[in-house]
């Protein structure tokens, strides 16, 4: 009676180990493949995060070029202004008679003032 249970013992044991063994697998198979969609998921943000970089970056190139054109540097705004004040003081000048005409007149003021409070 014993020797005829021992066969069949040994093959319920093989039976549930092999049926623990395949639901193994297939647990394992099921996370591999969670795991192989979350992969694809970061790497398509990857690739959409590496296309944005992209198009910021031609943005920023663009910008780097078009600045010299529609920007002046503030030295060069100074430059220009000095320029423009320089040929308006010579106008003036030409106009008026020249610098020393300009000087003379206040220092003869000047020279009025002094001789009217002596």
């Amino acid at each position: 009676m014993l020797g005829a249970d021992i066969p069949q013992i040994i093959g319920w044991f093989v039976s549930i180990g092999l049926t623990g063994i395949g639901i193994l697998v297939l647990l394992i198979r099921v996370l591999l493949s969670q795991f192989e969609k979350r992969l694809d998921q970061r790497f398509n943000q990857v690739e959409k995060a590496t296309e944005e970089i992209a198009k910021l970056d031609y943005k920023l190139m663009q910008l780097k070029s078009e600045l010299p054109e529609r920007y002046v540097m503030r030295d060069d705004y100074v430059r220009g202004q000095t320029v423009l004040e320089a040929k308006m003081d010579a106008l003036y000048y030409r106009m008026t008679g020249g610098p020393a005409a300009d000087w003379n007149s206040r220092a003869g003021e000047q020279q009025e003032k002094t001789n009217e409070r002596n």
